[in-house]
Protein backbone atom coordinates (compact mmCIF):
# COMPACT_ATOMS: atom_id res chain seq x y z
CA UNK A 1 0.00 0.00 0.00
CA UNK A 2 2.70 2.37 1.04
CA UNK A 3 5.04 1.55 -2.61
CA UNK A 4 1.56 2.30 -4.04
CA UNK A 5 0.98 5.58 -2.44
CA UNK A 6 4.90 6.58 -3.53
CA UNK A 7 4.81 5.37 -6.92
CA UNK A 8 1.02 7.71 -7.00
CA UNK A 9 2.96 10.83 -5.62
CA UNK A 10 5.72 10.02 -7.83
CA UNK A 11 3.46 10.43 -10.80
CA UNK A 12 1.35 13.49 -9.50
CA UNK A 13 5.11 15.29 -8.93
CA UNK A 14 6.01 14.75 -12.81
CA UNK A 15 2.62 15.88 -13.95
CA UNK A 16 3.38 18.67 -11.72
CA UNK A 17 6.45 19.65 -13.51
CA UNK A 18 5.48 18.80 -16.94
CA UNK A 19 2.51 20.97 -16.65
CA UNK A 20 4.33 23.77 -14.97
CA UNK A 21 6.99 23.85 -17.55
CA UNK A 22 5.19 23.90 -20.37
CA UNK A 23 2.59 26.98 -18.68
CA UNK A 24 5.58 29.17 -18.04
CA UNK A 25 6.85 28.21 -21.64
CA UNK A 26 4.16 30.13 -22.57
CA UNK A 27 4.04 32.90 -20.01
CA UNK A 28 3.86 36.58 -21.91
CA UNK A 29 6.63 38.90 -21.66
CA UNK A 30 6.95 42.01 -23.45
CA UNK A 31 9.49 43.69 -25.59
CA UNK A 32 9.54 47.17 -25.90
CA UNK A 33 11.22 48.75 -29.12
CA UNK A 34 11.01 52.52 -30.09
CA UNK A 35 10.91 53.81 -33.34
CA UNK A 36 14.40 56.06 -33.56
CA UNK A 37 12.31 58.68 -35.50
CA UNK A 38 9.26 59.51 -34.19
CA UNK A 39 10.47 57.64 -30.70
CA UNK A 40 6.72 55.94 -30.18
CA UNK A 41 7.27 52.57 -28.37
CA UNK A 42 6.13 49.68 -30.13
CA UNK A 43 5.15 47.34 -27.20
CA UNK A 44 5.01 43.27 -28.22
CA UNK A 45 4.34 40.66 -26.46
CA UNK A 46 5.04 37.38 -26.74
CA UNK A 47 5.28 34.30 -25.39
CA UNK A 48 8.93 33.35 -23.35
CA UNK A 49 9.41 30.19 -25.63
CA UNK A 50 9.71 32.58 -28.65
CA UNK A 51 11.88 35.20 -27.12
CA UNK A 52 14.37 32.52 -26.17
CA UNK A 53 13.74 31.23 -29.54
CA UNK A 54 14.75 34.32 -31.32
CA UNK A 55 17.49 34.92 -28.61
CA UNK A 56 19.15 31.90 -29.81
CA UNK A 57 18.93 32.70 -33.76
CA UNK A 58 19.58 36.14 -33.27
CA UNK A 59 23.20 35.16 -31.57
CA UNK A 60 23.79 33.08 -34.12
CA UNK A 61 23.46 34.71 -36.87
CA UNK A 62 24.48 38.04 -35.74
CA UNK A 63 27.42 37.13 -33.79
CA UNK A 64 28.86 33.32 -35.51
CA UNK A 65 27.37 34.05 -39.22
CA UNK A 66 28.34 38.02 -39.13
CA UNK A 67 24.48 39.01 -39.89
CA UNK A 68 25.04 41.96 -37.76
CA UNK A 69 27.21 44.00 -40.64
CA UNK A 70 23.99 44.06 -42.40
CA UNK A 71 21.80 44.77 -39.51
CA UNK A 72 23.90 47.38 -38.42
CA UNK A 73 26.95 47.70 -40.60
CA UNK A 74 27.25 48.55 -44.46
CA UNK A 75 27.28 44.99 -45.35
CA UNK A 76 23.92 45.20 -47.87
CA UNK A 77 23.03 41.71 -47.84
CA UNK A 78 23.91 38.29 -45.96
CA UNK A 79 22.57 35.12 -46.55
CA UNK A 80 23.03 31.79 -44.31
CA UNK A 81 22.10 28.07 -45.28
CA UNK A 82 20.69 25.19 -42.44
CA UNK A 83 19.53 21.27 -43.08
CA UNK A 84 16.02 21.03 -42.89
CA UNK A 85 14.86 19.54 -39.66
CA UNK A 86 14.69 15.65 -39.75
CA UNK A 87 16.46 15.33 -43.44
CA UNK A 88 19.44 13.39 -42.16
CA UNK A 89 17.32 11.15 -39.99
CA UNK A 90 14.84 10.50 -42.94
CA UNK A 91 18.19 9.64 -45.12
CA UNK A 92 19.66 7.58 -42.60
CA UNK A 93 16.17 5.36 -42.40
CA UNK A 94 16.23 4.64 -46.57
CA UNK A 95 17.26 1.20 -46.85
CA UNK A 96 21.02 2.52 -48.11
CA UNK A 97 22.17 3.66 -45.47
CA UNK A 98 19.99 2.56 -42.41
CA UNK A 99 22.19 -0.86 -41.42
CA UNK A 100 25.75 1.21 -41.02
CA UNK A 101 23.76 3.92 -39.19
CA UNK A 102 22.73 1.37 -37.02
CA UNK A 103 26.21 0.06 -36.51
CA UNK A 104 28.26 3.32 -36.26
CA UNK A 105 25.57 5.31 -33.55
CA UNK A 106 24.40 3.10 -31.18
CA UNK A 107 26.33 -0.20 -30.85
CA UNK A 108 28.58 1.21 -29.21
CA UNK A 109 26.50 4.05 -28.37
CA UNK A 110 28.04 6.98 -30.08
CA UNK A 111 26.51 10.06 -28.61
CA UNK A 112 28.54 12.29 -31.40
CA UNK A 113 26.91 10.43 -34.22
CA UNK A 114 23.44 10.62 -32.82
CA UNK A 115 23.75 14.39 -32.12
CA UNK A 116 24.73 14.71 -35.74
CA UNK A 117 22.24 13.19 -36.88
CA UNK A 118 19.59 14.64 -35.21
CA UNK A 119 20.83 17.99 -35.38
CA UNK A 120 19.46 19.57 -32.75
CA UNK A 121 21.07 23.32 -33.73
CA UNK A 122 19.80 22.81 -37.02
CA UNK A 123 16.46 22.49 -35.53
CA UNK A 124 16.70 25.53 -33.47
CA UNK A 125 17.69 27.59 -36.21
CA UNK A 126 14.60 26.87 -37.91
CA UNK A 127 12.54 27.18 -34.98
CA UNK A 128 14.23 31.01 -34.67
CA UNK A 129 13.38 31.12 -38.10
CA UNK A 130 9.90 30.42 -38.62
CA UNK A 131 9.24 32.58 -35.12
CA UNK A 132 10.46 35.61 -36.15
CA UNK A 133 8.30 35.61 -39.74
CA UNK A 134 5.47 35.88 -37.36
CA UNK A 135 6.36 38.57 -35.88
CA UNK A 136 7.42 40.78 -38.64
CA UNK A 137 3.77 41.45 -39.57
CA UNK A 138 4.98 44.22 -37.05
CA UNK A 139 7.69 45.95 -39.49
CA UNK A 140 5.31 46.34 -42.91
CA UNK A 141 8.16 49.19 -44.22
CA UNK A 142 11.26 47.98 -42.83
CA UNK A 143 14.26 48.53 -44.44
CA UNK A 144 15.90 44.98 -43.79
CA UNK A 145 13.90 42.45 -45.55
CA UNK A 146 13.94 38.84 -44.94
CA UNK A 147 13.76 36.07 -47.33
CA UNK A 148 13.82 32.16 -47.61
CA UNK A 149 14.26 29.74 -50.13
CA UNK A 150 13.97 25.82 -50.18
CA UNK A 151 16.40 23.74 -52.24
CA UNK A 152 15.69 19.98 -52.10
CA UNK A 153 16.80 19.74 -48.11
CA UNK A 154 18.00 22.75 -47.28
CA UNK A 155 16.70 26.34 -47.06
CA UNK A 156 18.89 28.96 -47.52
CA UNK A 157 17.86 32.51 -45.27
CA UNK A 158 18.66 35.86 -46.60
CA UNK A 159 18.63 39.04 -44.57
CA UNK A 160 18.72 42.15 -47.10
CA UNK A 161 19.27 45.83 -45.99
CA UNK A 162 17.55 47.59 -48.26
CA UNK A 163 18.73 50.98 -48.71
CA UNK A 164 22.37 49.51 -48.64
CA UNK A 165 21.34 46.61 -51.63
CA UNK A 166 19.73 49.87 -53.66
CA UNK A 167 23.07 51.84 -52.95
CA UNK A 168 25.40 49.08 -54.40
CA UNK A 169 23.30 48.64 -57.36
CA UNK A 170 23.11 52.04 -57.95
CA UNK A 171 27.12 52.04 -57.95
CA UNK A 172 27.28 49.59 -60.10
CA UNK A 173 24.41 50.10 -62.40
CA UNK A 174 26.05 49.19 -65.32
CA UNK A 175 26.61 45.37 -63.93
CA UNK A 176 22.81 44.94 -63.09
CA UNK A 177 21.20 46.50 -65.94
CA UNK A 178 20.95 43.83 -67.82
CA UNK A 179 19.58 41.81 -64.55
CA UNK A 180 16.83 44.54 -63.95
CA UNK A 181 15.90 45.13 -67.77
CA UNK A 182 15.36 41.56 -68.01
CA UNK A 183 12.58 42.08 -65.23
CA UNK A 184 11.64 45.60 -66.57
CA UNK A 185 12.48 46.63 -63.31
CA UNK A 186 13.92 50.04 -61.98
CA UNK A 187 16.31 50.61 -58.74
CA UNK A 188 14.22 51.65 -56.42
CA UNK A 189 11.73 48.99 -57.43
CA UNK A 190 13.92 46.85 -55.03
CA UNK A 191 12.51 48.47 -52.24
CA UNK A 192 9.34 46.29 -52.57
CA UNK A 193 10.30 42.63 -50.97
CA UNK A 194 8.02 40.85 -53.86
CA UNK A 195 9.92 42.16 -56.09
CA UNK A 196 13.23 41.92 -54.55
CA UNK A 197 12.96 38.61 -54.08
CA UNK A 198 12.30 38.20 -58.07
CA UNK A 199 15.61 40.04 -58.65
CA UNK A 200 17.82 38.06 -55.84
CA UNK A 201 16.26 35.01 -57.57
CA UNK A 202 17.49 36.19 -61.17
CA UNK A 203 20.63 36.75 -60.20
CA UNK A 204 22.72 34.45 -61.73
CA UNK A 205 26.18 35.42 -61.68
CA UNK A 206 28.66 34.45 -58.97
CA UNK A 207 30.38 37.71 -59.38
CA UNK A 208 27.06 39.53 -58.98
CA UNK A 209 25.93 38.10 -55.73
CA UNK A 210 29.31 38.53 -54.12
CA UNK A 211 29.30 42.24 -54.82
CA UNK A 212 25.32 42.28 -52.94
CA UNK A 213 27.23 40.87 -50.55
CA UNK A 214 29.72 43.04 -49.53
CA UNK A 215 32.93 41.31 -50.78
CA UNK A 216 33.73 44.08 -53.40
CA UNK A 217 33.37 43.57 -57.40
CA UNK A 218 36.85 43.00 -58.32
CA UNK A 219 37.30 40.63 -55.76
CA UNK A 220 33.87 38.86 -56.74
CA UNK A 221 34.46 38.85 -60.50
CA UNK A 222 38.03 37.32 -59.95
CA UNK A 223 36.44 34.68 -57.82
CA UNK A 224 33.62 33.68 -60.28
CA UNK A 225 36.32 33.58 -63.10
CA UNK A 226 39.23 31.75 -60.84
CA UNK A 227 37.63 30.17 -57.70
CA UNK A 228 39.59 29.07 -55.16
CA UNK A 229 42.04 27.77 -56.75
CA UNK A 230 44.28 30.71 -58.03
CA UNK A 231 46.41 30.55 -54.09
CA UNK A 232 48.92 33.06 -55.63
CA UNK A 233 46.27 35.66 -56.42
CA UNK A 234 43.40 35.23 -53.71
CA UNK A 235 43.57 34.22 -49.84
CA UNK A 236 41.04 35.05 -47.08
CA UNK A 237 41.27 38.65 -46.00
CA UNK A 238 41.67 38.46 -42.83
CA UNK A 239 45.34 37.47 -41.53
CA UNK A 240 45.68 33.78 -40.03
CA UNK A 241 45.65 34.39 -36.32
CA UNK A 242 42.46 35.90 -37.26
CA UNK A 243 41.15 33.32 -38.78
CA UNK A 244 42.64 30.26 -36.56
CA UNK A 245 40.98 32.85 -33.98
CA UNK A 246 37.61 32.71 -35.57
CA UNK A 247 38.05 29.17 -36.26
CA UNK A 248 38.32 27.99 -32.13
CA UNK A 249 35.07 29.64 -31.48
CA UNK A 250 33.09 28.19 -34.68
CA UNK A 251 34.10 24.76 -32.99
CA UNK A 252 33.22 26.54 -29.12
CA UNK A 253 31.17 24.37 -27.49
CA UNK A 254 28.02 26.50 -26.35
CA UNK A 255 25.43 24.19 -24.88
CA UNK A 256 25.37 25.71 -21.30
CA UNK A 257 26.60 29.22 -23.19
CA UNK A 258 25.43 31.05 -25.96
CA UNK A 259 26.65 33.32 -28.73
CA UNK A 260 27.54 36.93 -27.56
CA UNK A 261 29.02 39.68 -28.63
CA UNK A 262 32.41 38.61 -27.88
CA UNK A 263 32.05 35.79 -30.47
CA UNK A 264 31.44 38.25 -33.22
CA UNK A 265 32.91 37.20 -36.55
CA UNK A 266 34.37 38.98 -39.53
CA UNK A 267 32.66 38.63 -42.81
CA UNK A 268 34.97 36.18 -44.32
CA UNK A 269 35.88 35.04 -48.09
CA UNK A 270 38.61 35.39 -50.60
CA UNK A 271 40.29 38.48 -51.71
CA UNK A 272 43.04 40.29 -53.96
CA UNK A 273 44.87 41.06 -50.47
CA UNK A 274 47.12 43.87 -52.08
CA UNK A 275 44.36 45.74 -54.13
CA UNK A 276 42.32 49.07 -53.09
CA UNK A 277 39.07 47.18 -53.01
CA UNK A 278 40.02 45.00 -49.95
CA UNK A 279 42.23 47.20 -47.91
CA UNK A 280 39.15 49.53 -48.00
CA UNK A 281 36.75 46.72 -47.27
CA UNK A 282 39.07 45.57 -44.37
CA UNK A 283 38.73 49.64 -42.99
CA UNK A 284 34.97 49.33 -43.49
CA UNK A 285 34.43 46.13 -41.61
CA UNK A 286 36.62 47.14 -38.47
CA UNK A 287 34.78 50.57 -37.95
CA UNK A 288 31.82 48.68 -38.53
CA UNK A 289 32.62 46.52 -36.50
CA UNK A 290 32.98 48.72 -33.16
CA UNK A 291 30.02 50.69 -33.81
CA UNK A 292 28.36 46.72 -33.84
CA UNK A 293 29.98 46.25 -30.13
CA UNK A 294 28.92 49.44 -29.33
CA UNK A 295 25.12 49.46 -30.19
CA UNK A 296 24.86 45.18 -28.96
CA UNK A 297 26.80 46.53 -25.73
CA UNK A 298 24.40 44.37 -22.92
CA UNK A 299 21.12 45.07 -25.04
CA UNK A 300 18.69 42.30 -24.59
CA UNK A 301 19.60 41.04 -28.12
CA UNK A 302 15.35 40.50 -28.96
CA UNK A 303 14.68 44.22 -28.40
CA UNK A 304 17.82 45.52 -30.15
CA UNK A 305 17.22 43.56 -33.09
CA UNK A 306 13.68 43.98 -33.75
CA UNK A 307 14.40 47.51 -33.07
CA UNK A 308 16.26 47.62 -36.30
CA UNK A 309 13.63 46.22 -38.12
CA UNK A 310 11.51 49.04 -37.19
CA UNK A 311 13.92 51.31 -38.78
CA UNK A 312 11.51 52.63 -41.94
CA UNK A 313 13.29 52.58 -45.15
CA UNK A 314 12.75 56.29 -45.93
CA UNK A 315 12.60 55.90 -50.07
CA UNK A 316 9.40 57.39 -51.55
CA UNK A 317 9.60 54.37 -53.97
CA UNK A 318 8.59 52.31 -50.80
CA UNK A 319 5.34 52.71 -51.33
CA UNK A 320 5.05 54.31 -54.77
CA UNK A 321 5.77 50.86 -56.35
CA UNK A 322 3.34 50.25 -59.38
CA UNK A 323 0.27 48.12 -57.98
CA UNK A 324 0.68 46.18 -61.70
CA UNK A 325 4.32 44.55 -60.75
CA UNK A 326 2.83 43.85 -57.21
CA UNK A 327 0.06 41.58 -58.92
CA UNK A 328 2.44 40.22 -61.36
CA UNK A 329 5.09 39.17 -58.63
CA UNK A 330 3.22 38.49 -55.35
CA UNK A 331 2.87 35.16 -56.18
CA UNK A 332 6.72 34.05 -55.85
CA UNK A 333 6.46 35.25 -52.16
Amino acid sequence: MVFINIKKAIVAVFVFITLFYFSFQYWPVSIQIKDPVSEDVLTIRMPLKDKRRLEYFFRHVSFLEAWAYTLVGRKPMSTYQYTEPLAQVRKACSSQYLKCFLRDAFWPPNFYKICALLNPEELKIHRGCETLKKYLRYFPESRLSFLTYRARDSICIVLVDKIQLHAIVQDHLDDFQSTLDALSMTPQELFSDPLLRRFLENVQSEGLFGILLGYGKWNSFHFEQHGGSQGDLMTSMWPDELEEWMERMNNKDHSFQPWDISDLFYPRFCCLPDSDETRSLIRVYKEDREKIVLYFGNRDIVEAILSLFNQKAHVESVRDVTLKKLGRYTETT
